[in-house]
């Protein structure tokens, strides 16, 4: 199964007057991710869950991945916006426990806390840009904790890829089908 992290678009600038968490995406952030994300779409099958968090720049990004990779299941999760990789653990374990759930789950986030989960996950240290996304494999629930780091998976770093680098595979595809 594949784990992806998505860094919401770019939103508005934080204004003091203005709660954080309604935030939203600019006109300028809404198009570039609309622009790209349909690139994503061979990566998530129907079954794909987006999980998010509930702050208004990640619903409107993870809606408009949805949209984009024609996916229908968004769910709300109040730890993604805390950032507690204990809660995050304690999700993905029991998603992978169910048997009727097995398509990729991709959280739509914020930094700090994507950077740090796939430090912890899996030894990356990567600063997620606005938009970016990274693919992440668990190949399995261990069946012990042995090794001492607490992280019930097998798991390795696949790639990761900013909205720059989205966008450059999608103007290839154009060369390509000009030529």
């Amino acid at each position: 199964m594949y784990l992806y992290f998505v860094r919401h678009g770019v939103a508005v600038e934080r204004d003091p007057n203005f709660f954080d968490s309604g935030r939203y995406l600019t006109v300028e952030g809404r198009k570039k991710i609309r622009s790209v994300y349909t690139e994503l779409a061979s990566e998530f099958p129907k079954s794909t869950i987006i999980w998010s968090s509930p702050l208004v720049r990640a619903v409107q990004t993870a809606e408009i991945l949805a949209q984009r990779c024609k996916l229908s299941n968004i769910e709300i999760k109040d730890f993604i916006v805390s950032g507690s990789f204990q809660d995050l653990i304690y999700e993905l374990y029991n998603f992978l426990d169910d048997d009727k759930k097995n398509g990729p789950v991709v959280i739509v986030g914020h930094e700090p806390f994507l950077s740090y989960w796939t430090n912890c996950l899996v030894g990356k240290n990567i600063y997620y840009k606005k938009g970016s996304v990274s693919k992440i494999n668990i190949k399995s629930k261990k069946s012990n904790l042995s090794d001492g780091n607490g992280i019930p998976f097998n798991m390795e770093f696949v790639w990761y890829k900013a909205v720059k680098d989205l966008q450059m595979s999608k103007n290839d595809k154009s060369k390509l089908q000009n030529k």
